[in-house]
Formats: C-alpha cells, structure tokens, sequence
C-alpha cells in the first residue's frame, strides 16, 4: 500500500473505508489524511456484511481483470477480483462512535498512551472548516476520554491518519463492538502509530489501494 495523505476525511473497502473520487490511501506512514479527501473500506464478500453495531453501505465493483488506464506511463485502476466498498466516506457520527466505544477499553492502554492519543487529533475540533468531534476527559483508564459530535455529524471524518483508519479497520473486521480488537484483524499493529502496514492474507474489510 502506498500512503499520499495530508490532514482528510476516512472510507473503507468491504471485502466490500466505495469508489474513489479521489485516490485514496493504500499504505505507507502515519502522516494525516489531507481534509479534502477521504478514506474508504473495502469488501471482498459476494454479499456484503454489516458489522453489528454499525452499518456502513457498500456498492458493488465489478470487472475483475478490467484493463488499467495508463497515465503518465503510469497504470491505475486493473483490479483482480471483483469487491465492495463503502458508498460514501466514513462520517464523524461513524468515527465518534468508534472513538467512544473504545475509550474505556483498559487493554488499550497496554500498548502506551500513543494508541489512545493517536486516535484523535485536536483539530477535529478545533478547524473551524471541518469541526465535528470535541473530546473531554483526561484519557486515563481512570477517567477515559468522552467524544461529542458537533453540528452535522454526516459529514466525512477529517484529519485521520493511516494508523487511525487501519484500527478503525480493525475495529470493523472485528465486529466493531466495544471489545473488537483494534491491534489484529486486518493489520497487526501492536501499538505501532507510524511505519509499513501489513495486510492480513483474507481480511473483510481493509484501506483500498489507490487501484
């Protein structure tokens, strides 16, 4: 996977974070999601699945072994095998919901207070241009973090890195319950917040390539 993201919203591929109005993120580093685009997940099921406690709507993508559009003496776009994937970006009403069904979770702490900070970036609150989740609490196993959504939670989550959306990924391979693991499932992060992603061999849902 290839990462080209600044401070952005997040989509995900369903073995089905949609098709992509722009490339999205397809590995690489930790840097932020640019705020202009967004993340996706993909699905590879036939028939898509909806983990219990959220409901993501996937759209099928046909034409496995499609040809590539070369730009640039560069190809993109040839796909393998037909998938699913998320029909609009993952929302701030999705991501607070993840935010806060993981934040009393003493386990993650285990791994560091970086896996817990690393989840959220003050500027979801404090960029006037993309505002949609404020947070209080002092993230401790004590007195955990608490998230609110603020105005239109229908909008696309912004400011989300690539370590962000592969626990969020996680998170929904796993059921996304308030158990669900974040550190396995798609990825084995192990408390990683920066470096390579590895994509597990047969995963539900996982961050599309920018193919």
């Amino acid at each position: 996977m290839k990462q080209r993201l600044h401070h952005l919203p997040l989509v995900l591929f369903l073995s089905a974070i949609v098709s992509v109005p722009l490339p999205s993120f397809a590995g690489g580093g930790g840097a932020p999601v640019k705020a202009t685009r967004t993340i996706r997940v993909k699905n590879t099921s036939v028939i898509g699945t909806t983990p219990p406690s959220m409901s993501i709507a996937t759209v099928a993508v046909e034409d496995a072994g499609n040809s590539a559009l070369v730009v640039n003496s560069e190809s993109f776009g040839a796909v393998a095998s037909s998938f699913r994937i998320g029909k609009y970006e993952v929302t701030i009403d999705q991501y607070a919901t993840f935010l806060n069904s993981v934040a009393t979770r003493p386990d993650l702490y285990s791994y560091g207070p970086a896996v817990i900070e690393s989840l959220y970036d003050s500027r979801m609150q404090s960029d006037k241009n993309v505002a949609g989740i404020t947070r209080s609490g002092s993230g401790t196993a004590e007195t955990p973090y608490s998230y609110q959504v603020v105005g239109d939670g229908n909008r696309p989550i912004t400011y989300v890195t690539l370590f962000n959306a592969a626990r969020f990924t996680n998170w929904l391979e796993n059921g996304a319950r308030s158990d669900s693991d974040l550190e396995y499932g798609a990825y084995h992060l192990l408390g990683d917040t920066s470096g390579m992603l590895t994509k597990a061999a047969n995963p539900t849902w996982w961050i599309p390539s920018e193919n």
